[in-house]
C-alpha cells in the first residue's frame, strides 16, 4: 500500500511538458538480458510499458555512461516528474518518468555516431487506469 501511495502521488504531481520536448537516458542492459534484442526485434510503432521509473535528462550532452541511449520525445499530454534542483546534479535537468510509463518505438539504430545503440521513443500520455489497476497487476 505504501508503494501504491508513492505511485499515486507521482501521478498527481506529474507535469506536462510541451509536445516534442526531448529527454534522454543512457542505459545498460546487463540487468535485463535480452532486452536490447527484444527492442531491436520490435517494429516501429510497437508500444511497451516500463513498470518502473527512469531518471532522465533534458540536457542532450549530459555525460552518463551506458551501453545504449534512449531519446524520448514527449507526445501531447505526456507527463513526467520535474526534479530539477533536487539532487546533487543541479545542472543535469533531471526528469523522472512515471511508473507504468508507455512508450512507442519510433526508430532505432544499432550504432550511432557515438558507437552505441540508440532508440528513439515517443513518450505517451499517462494511462489513467494504471494506478487504479495496480492491485490487479500485482496479482497477475
Amino acid at each position: 500500500n505504501k508503494c501504491r501511495d508513492v505511485i499515486e502521488a507521482a501521478y498527481e504531481h506529474a507535469v506536462e511538458f510541451g509536445e516534442g520536448a526531448i529527454i534522454r537516458k543512457h542505459i545498460d542492459f546487463h540487468e535485463e538480458p535480452g532486452m536490447k534484442e527484444q527492442l531491436f526485434g520490435k517494429p516501429k510503432g510497437h508500444i511497451f510499458e516500463n513498470p518502473g521509473s527512469m531518471c532522465c535528462s533534458l540536457k542532450p550532452n549530459w555525460n552518463w555512461s551506458g551501453e545504449a541511449e534512449l531519446e524520448m520525445v514527449y507526445a501531447k499530454g505526456a507527463k513526467g516528474l520535474y526534479n530539477i534542483g533536487v539532487g546533487s546534479y543541479d545542472n543535469e535537468g533531471e526528469i523522472t518518468t512515471l511508473p507504468g510509463q508507455r512508450f512507442m518505438i519510433l526508430d532505432s539504430k544499432h550504432k550511432c555516431p557515438n558507437g552505441k545503440p540508440w532508440f528513439k521513443l515517443l513518450m505517451l500520455p499517462p494511462d489513467p487506469d494504471y494506478v487504479a489497476t495496480l492491485n490487479q497487476k500485482a496479482a497477475a
